[in-house]
């Protein structure tokens, strides 16, 4: 009596599936998540009780001080080529907000020549503050 043996087919884990899952979550965090930037020079910013906003990707920061003048996102600009980049960025990103950092210090003027020029531009403004200690 001879007995038929079936040859069985060795088993595999095919992993290729649960690696492009595991890639694409990973992606998909990397992509959303927001990375907390600091501004370039050191600004005594006013103390206000007002809820905090989330920056946006197409926001202009612009930081007045006392020492280091006005900065458009890091770099040092005149206050004269602030109307051609807010008009720039209105075409660009009509949805656009300029976050002014403006120190404590700085005179009152500057501040409202920027907010002036922002609104002129169309472009939507907000004041940065810091927390009123405490809260």
């Amino acid at each position: 009596m001879s007995f038929h043996v079936r040859s069985r087919e060795d088993l595999v884990v095919d992993v290729t599936p649960l690696i492009d899952i595991v890639f694409q979550l990973l992606l998909f965090f990397m992509v959303t998540t927001t990375f907390v930037t600091t501004s370039a020079i050191d600004v005594d910013l006013p103390q206000s009780a007002a809820v905090g906003m989330l920056k946006e990707r197409n926001d202009l920061e612009v930081q007045i001080s006392t020492d280091d003048g006005i900065q458009l996102d890091g770099e040092p600009i005149e206050i004269d080529a602030l109307q051609a980049v807010f008009e720039d960025a209105a075409l660009a990103t009509p949805g656009a907000t300029v976050v002014v950092y403006g120190d404590g210090t700085v005179d009152y003027e500057e501040v409202v020549v920027v907010l002036g020029l922002a609104g002129g531009a169309g472009l939507s403004v907000a004041l940065a503050t810091d927390p009123v200690a405490g809260e």
